[in-house]
C-alpha cells in the first residue's frame, strides 16, 4: 500500500513537471513556427534547445527531488526486508531440514532397534519353546519307560506264576506216575509233621 502511494506521488510530480515543461517551450515553439519552421541563426537554435534543456532539468529537479529519493529508499528498504525475509526463510527451511534429517536418522535407528529386539524376543522364544519340547519329551519318555517297566513286571509276575502252576502240574504229573499209594501218604505225614513243627 505504501508503495502504491509512493508511485502515484511521483506520477503526480510528473504530471506537474510535464505540465510547467509544456507551458514554458509552447511559446519558444510558437515563435520558432511563426518564423517559418525554420531558424537562420544556428547560435540562436542552439541557445533554445540549451535552454529547454536546462529548464527541463530544473523542473526535473524542483517536482522529482522529493518523492524519488523517499520512492528509491522506501523500495530499497522493501528490498532490503524482503531479502531478509528470504533469508529468515531460507534459514528457517534449513533448520526444518536438519530436524527432519535428524528425526528421520533417529527413526532408523529406532527401527533398527525394533528389528533386532523383534530378532532377540523370536530367537527367546524359539528357545524357550525348543527347551519345554525337551521337557516334554523328556516327561513322555520318562512316563513310557516307566509303563514299560511296569508292564515288564506284570509280565514277569504273570509268566512266573504260570510258569510256577505249570512246574506243580508237571511235578504233580511225574509224582502221581512213580508214587504208589503208600509213598504217598508217607510224604503227606511228612509235609504235616514238618507244618506242625514249624507253629
Amino acid at each position: 500500500m505504501a508503495f502504491l502511494n509512493t508511485c502515484r506521488s511521483a506520477l503526480a510530480g510528473i504530471m506537474r513537471f510535464l505540465t510547467l515543461a509544456a507551458a514554458t517551450t509552447i511559446p519558444w515553439t510558437a515563435t520558432a513556427l511563426a518564423a517559418g519552421g525554420a531558424s537562420t541563426d544556428p547560435w540562436g537554435d542552439l541557445l533554445h534547445k540549451a535552454i529547454n534543456f536546462v529548464v527541463l532539468v530544473a523542473l526535473l529537479v524542483y517536482f522529482l527531488r522529493k518523492p524519488i529519493p523517499g520512492f528509491l529508499r522506501k523500495t530499497a528498504g522493501e528490498a532490503k526486508e524482503q531479502l531478509e525475509a528470504a533469508r529468515e526463510a531460507a534459514r528457517k527451511a534449513e533448520e526444518e531440514l536438519a530436524a527432519q534429517k535428524a528425526k528421520i536418522a533417529g527413526l532408523q535407528q529406532e527401527l533398527e532397534r525394533m528389528v533386532q529386539k523383534a530378532r532377540e524376543d523370536a530367537e527367546a522364544e524359539q528357545k524357550l519353546l525348543v527347551a519345554d519340547a525337551q521337557t516334554q519329551a523328556e516327561r513322555i519318555k520318562s512316563h513310557v519307560q516307566a509303563q514299560m517297566e511296569q508292564e515288564v513286571r506284570k509280565a514277569t509276575a504273570v509268566l512266573r506264576r504260570e510258569m510256577a502252576e505249570e512246574m506243580v502240574k508237571v511235578a504233580e504229573e511225574i509224582i502221581k506216575k512213580r508214587m504208589d499209594p503208600a509213598a504217598s501218604s508217607k510224604v503227606i505225614d511228612r509235609f504235616i509233621q514238618q507244618l506242625e513243627g514249624s507253629r
